[in-house]
C-alpha cells in the first residue's frame, strides 16, 4: 500500500514539472511573437530624434550653425588647392517648410515590412538605375531550354540570387535560368559544365573543410572545363579563414572580382558622361534636416574606421545606423531611407585595399543624393571611377578635426555644398547588384562565346589575393595604443 502511494506521489510530481515546463515555454513564445521583427519608420525616426537630443547637449544643434567663421580653411580638392572663406549666416527654413519639401520631393521612401517589396522599391526608383540589362529568361522546362543554350555555367555553391521581373528571387538547388545562349544552374550536372563558378566567400572557413575538399570532384572535371574564382570582398576577408589562401593555388583559370585586372571585371558601380548635359538647378540642401550619418555592419577594421568616427564625434554630430547604431534596414541591395535626411554620409570601407569601392559610395551615397565622405581606396582611384567633384576624401585632411571643420563649413554654405552636385548635369552613374543581378553571368557567357580554347591556370592565387600587396596602411591612427584584438580584422 505504501509503495503505491510513493509511486503515485512521484508520478504527480513528475506531471507537475512537465506542466510548469510547458507553461514557461508557452509564455516565452508568446512574448517573442508579440515583439515586432522590425522597427517601423516612425519608431526609427523617434530613435534618431532621441539620439540627436542627447548629442546636442554635447555638440549644440548642428542644423542651426550661425556665424561660424573659418577663415582661410585649406582644402585640397581633386583639381587644385583652394582657400575657402566663410563669413555668413545660415538661412534656415522652418519645420513646416522642410516637411513639405521632403514630401513634395519624395526624399523619404517608406520602408516596407517585406524584403522583396523593399527591393522592388529600390529597383523601381526614378533615380539612376541599376547597371542591369534586360537579359533574363526563366522557366521550368529544362528540355526546352536545352534546345536554345550552347554553354552551361554551374554555380558550385549557393550564393547567387537573381532578379526576375524586378523582384528578388532566391535560387534553389536544381533551378536554372538562361542568359543569352548560356544556361546558369546551381550545383547540378557539374561534370558536363563548360564553366564552374566557385564563390570563395561561401567556402567553409574551418580547417577540416580546407580546399580542395569543398571543390567539385577533380576526377569529374573535363580538360576543357573552366573554373572561375568569384570574390567580391577585400583580401582581408580571407584572412579570417583557418586555411590559407595557398589552398586556392593551381585550380582556377579565370578570376571574377571587382579589380580591373580580373578576367571578368565586376565592379560595384561606375560613372559615365551624359550624352547631353543638363542644367537641373536643384538645391540639394532642401529636405536635409540633419548633418552626418554613417552605416557600419562590422565594427573592427584594418583602417580604424570606427576609431576615426569616434574621434570625429568629438567635433561634430554623427548619427550611426546599422548593426551598431539606429536600426534601419539597408545593405548591399537596399538603402536605408533615413540617409536621405542627411547632407553627408560617411562611406567608409573596412579596409584601404586597391580598387575596393562598394555600395557605400554608389548606393548609400549617390542614390540617396547625399554627399559621400569616403575612406578606403586611394584618392586617385576614386577620381578614375567617380563623377568629378562628387565626394570628399578623408585623405585631404590631416585629422578628423580638420574634416569636421570643413563639413561644418559646407553645412552653413548652401552654394559651396551644391557645388558637389554639379556633376549630375554632366554625368550619370549606375550601381551593380553583384550578388543579385545577371550582369556577371552575362559577362561569363560572352567570354565563353569568344574563348579560343587556350587555358591558363593561376598557380599563385594566394599572391593575387594577398592583402599585404593589395592594401595600404590606415591614413590616420588613433592616439591611444590599440590592442591586438581591436586591430585583428573581423568582417
Amino acid at each position: 500500500m505504501s509503495m503505491r502511494f510513493v509511486m503515485k506521489e512521484k508520478w504527480t510530481i513528475f506531471m507537475f514539472i512537465i506542466l510548469v515546463y510547458i507553461s514557461f515555454w508557452t509564455y516565452q513564445v508568446n512574448i517573442f511573437l508579440s515583439k515586432p521583427m522590425k522597427n517601423s519608420f516612425e519608431e526609427n525616426m523617434a530613435l534618431v530624434h532621441d539620439t540627436n537630443e542627447k548629442k546636442e547637449q554635447k555638440y549644440g544643434n548642428m542644423a542651426h550653425v550661425t556665424g561660424d567663421k573659418y577663415v582661410q580653411l585649406e582644402h585640397e580638392t581633386h583639381h587644385t588647392n583652394v582657400t575657402l572663406v566663410l563669413n555668413q549666416n545660415v538661412k534656415l527654413e522652418n519645420e513646416e517648410t522642410i516637411s513639405a519639401s521632403i514630401e513634395n520631393n519624395n526624399y523619404i521612401d517608406e520602408p516596407t515590412d517585406n524584403e522583396e517589396n523593399g527591393d522592388n522599391l529600390l529597383m523601381g526608383s526614378d533615380q539612376q538605375s541599376i547597371c542591369e540589362p534586360e537579359i533574363i529568361q526563366h522557366g521550368s522546362n529544362y528540355k526546352m531550354a536545352k534546345q536554345t543554350w550552347k554553354y552551361k555555367i554551374v554555380q558550385w555553391m549557393p550564393y547567387q540570387r537573381k532578379v526576375v521581373g524586378r523582384e528578388l528571387k532566391n535560387t534553389s538547388m536544381g533551378e536554372f535560368w538562361q542568359v543569352d545562349n548560356c544556361l546558369v544552374i546551381d550545383h547540378f550536372d557539374v561534370e558536363n559544365a563548360d564553366a564552374v563558378v566557385v564563390p570563395i566567400m561561401s567556402l567553409n572557413p574551418y580547417e577540416e573543410y580546407a580546399p580542395p575538399r569543398q571543390f567539385p570532384p577533380s576526377e569529374t572535371r573535363k580538360a576543357s572545363q573552366i573554373w572561375i574564382l568569384l570574390h567580391n570582398d577585400h583580401p582581408y576577408f580571407l584572412s579570417s579563414r583557418q586555411w590559407g589562401t595557398e589552398c586556392l593555388d593551381n585550380y582556377f583559370n579565370w578570376t571574377m572580382t571587382y579589380r580591373s585586372t580580373s578576367d571578368i571585371h565586376i565592379p560595384y558601380g561606375n560613372s559615365f558622361p551624359k550624352d547631353s548635359p543638363t542644367d537641373n538647378g536643384i538645391d540639394y540642401t532642401i529636405g536635409k534636416t540633419k548633418m552626418v550619418s554613417a552605416m557600419v555592419s562590422g565594427y573592427q577594421s584594418q583602417n580604424f574606421r570606427m576609431e576615426y568616427i569616434k574621434e570625429l564625434e568629438n567635433y561634430i554630430q554623427v548619427d550611426m545606423f546599422g548593426r551598431y547604431g539606429i536600426p534601419c534596414y539597408g545593405h548591399y541591395f537596399q538603402t536605408c531611407p533615413l540617409l536621405k535626411l542627411y547632407k553627408f554620409y560617411l562611406a567608409f570601407e573596412n579596409s584601404n585595399c586597391e580598387e575596393y569601392v562598394t555600395e557605400k559610395l554608389w548606393l548609400n551615397g549617390y542614390h540617396n543624393n547625399v554627399l559621400p565622405v569616403v575612406m578606403g581606396a586611394t584618392k586617385e582611384f576614386y577620381t578614375s571611377i567617380a563623377p568629378p567633384y562628387s565626394y570628399i576624401h578623408i585623405e585631404d585632411f590631416k585629422t578628423p578635426q580638420h574634416l569636421a571643420h570643413y563639413l561644418r563649413y559646407l553645412n552653413s554654405n548652401d552654394t559651396a555644398y551644391n557645388e558637389y552636385f554639379k556633376w549630375r548635369d554632366t554625368h550619370d552613374y549606375c550601381y551593380s547588384l553583384l550578388h543579385l543581378g545577371m550582369q556577371p553571368w552575362k559577362v561569363i557567357c560572352e567570354k565563353l562565346n569568344s574563348f579560343n580554347g587556350e587555358h591558363k591556370v593561376y598557380k599563385n592565387m594566394s599572391t593575387y589575393l594577398d592583402p599585404e600587396s593589395q592594401c595600404r596602411p590606415a591614413h590616420w591612427e588613433p592616439k591611444e595604443e590599440i590592442s591586438k584584438q581591436s586591430i585583428d580584422f573581423i568582417k
